[in-house]
């Protein structure tokens, strides 16, 4: 699974990268440089303050690394992948110096393919397009300086940064407590199989 979805990034990227090399390393650049303008729960607890931005990317991937290993020889003995892909991802997004508004919605494909409850996929979605609309509007006002900007930044921005990590929290819970299952349709292709395999026979 790691390596076709590592070539399946390679076939995306790898001609825009080669196009424009200028602004892919400047991307790269730049997120490395970047301390995460307090994004990151770790910001958020005021645990990271004092840290450089190559001390808290190194954080955060130890933070990430240290739970794939103990996810790891759990899929190994047969736990699904992607369920434990999930509960990684919001490790990540916990961790990371910066949330991106793409990135909480991208939870919501987690939720569908390990069949998390159907109530839990509506509170995600919206705590999803609050973040995106949220960071358009930070985008818009920062950069036309209207007076009302810091009025909102004040007032509501911190609402929505507590609805952005609660939700992540929110799916590190379920993930959890779903465990690292296969969803009941993977569960029953096997038994499609081997009934098609009976009725099919001579």
């Amino acid at each position: 699974m790691v390596v076709w979805a590592g070539l399946g990034a390679l076939l995306v990227n790898a001609l825009f990268a080669v196009a424009n090399i200028g602004n892919w390393d400047h991307l790269f650049v730049f997120n490395a440089r970047r301390k995460g303008e307090g994004g990151g729960i770790l910001y958020e607890l005021h645990l990271a303050l004092a840290f450089s931005a190559p001390a808290m990317d190194l954080l955060s991937a130890t933070l990430v690394l240290a739970v794939v290993a103990l996810l790891v020889p759990r899929v190994l003995q047969g736990s699904f992948p992607v369920a434990a892909a999930a509960i990684t991802f919001a490790v990540l997004l916990l961790a990371n110096k910066v949330c991106s508004p793409q990135c909480m919605l991208s939870r919501f494909v987690f939720g569908v393919i390990t069949e998390w409850p159907m109530w839990s996929l509506v509170p995600m979605s919206v705590a999803g397009l609050v973040d995106y609309a949220d960071a358009m509007m930070v985008l818009y006002r920062s950069h036309t300086h209207i007076p009302a900007f810091s009025w909102f930044f004040r007032t509501l921005y911190p609402w929505n940064r507590a609805l952005r990590y609660g939700s992540i929290v929110f799916v590190l819970l379920t993930s959890l407590v779903k465990g690292c299952q296969a969803p009941s349709v993977a569960a029953l292709l096997p038994v499609a199989g081997q009934h098609a395999t009976t009725t099919s026979g001579p």
